[in-house]
């Protein structure tokens, strides 16, 4: 598995979660906040299972940070962390670390 596939998934992924968003899939990039998309906690929370069960990773309820901005990017790098892939994006991304 390499980065694009994990970016790829993840977008896949948060489109499914985001599905009453005004967005549609090919909109959804690398850098968009998920707070744009309108999502509320039970959207976030089947996203968060909907991860869970595509990359067989756990996620802890404090490992996302809800106190700064989510991006699609940050979320794959989180996954490629978790699964020990390397991350091929830009030195700007900030991943959340995997507790």
């Amino acid at each position: 598995m390499k980065y694009s596939d994990v970016l790829e998934k993840v977008g896949d992924k948060v489109s499914t979660a985001a599905g009453n968003s005004k967005m549609k899939r090919e909109e959804i990039r690398p850098d968009t906040l998920i707070s744009d998309l309108g999502m509320d906690s039970i959207d976030v929370t089947q996203l968060i299972m909907d991860l869970e069960t595509e990359f067989t990773i756990t996620i802890g309820n404090d490992e996302l940070p809800s106190d700064k901005p989510l991006t699609v990017q940050a979320i794959a790098c989180f996954v490629c962390t978790k699964k020990g892939v390397p991350i091929e994006a830009p030195a700007s991304v900030e991943a959340p670390t995997p507790a």
